[in-house]
């Protein structure tokens, strides 16, 4: 079943598709299926959604799981390729080169990455 959430989302991305709402949400829930299709689904969601309808409608894991260096140079802007780098580098435990922000801004993108929709607070990573 389709949400009514979930079919505002798929409408921001089928306008240049020739697929029902059904057939890219299966695309979607296909797990660990690398194909073209799929991918260049993926990074046209990267690019038109937020981050909490990106994990909503991929779900964080198949976001993290996806993130490969073929999608990252498929992403057409340099700004929204270095914002997911340091989102999928902190889901990763990798060091994040941030010397541009102070510590409270850091502690501020950290807490807000992950959140609770149900509760609506935020949710700390580490």
């Amino acid at each position: 079943m389709i949400t009514e959430n979930i079919s505002n989302l798929l409408s921001k991305i089928n306008w240049d598709y020739n697929y029902s709402e059904k057939e890219l949400l299966s695309l979607i829930n296909k797990k660990n299926d690398f194909s073209n299709q799929r991918l260049s689904l993926y990074i046209k969601s990267l690019e038109t959604f937020t981050w909490q309808e990106l994990v909503s409608l991929w779900g964080l894991e198949e976001c993290n799981n996806l993130y490969t260096d073929k999608i990252r140079k498929g992403l057409f802007s340099n700004k929204i390729r270095e914002q997911y780098d340091g989102i999928f580098n902190l889901l990763r435990n990798k060091t994040l080169s941030y010397t541009k922000r102070s510590p409270e801004d850091l502690e501020k993108f950290k807490s807000t990455l992950l959140f609770n929709r149900r509760n609506r607070t935020k949710q700390r990573v580490f």
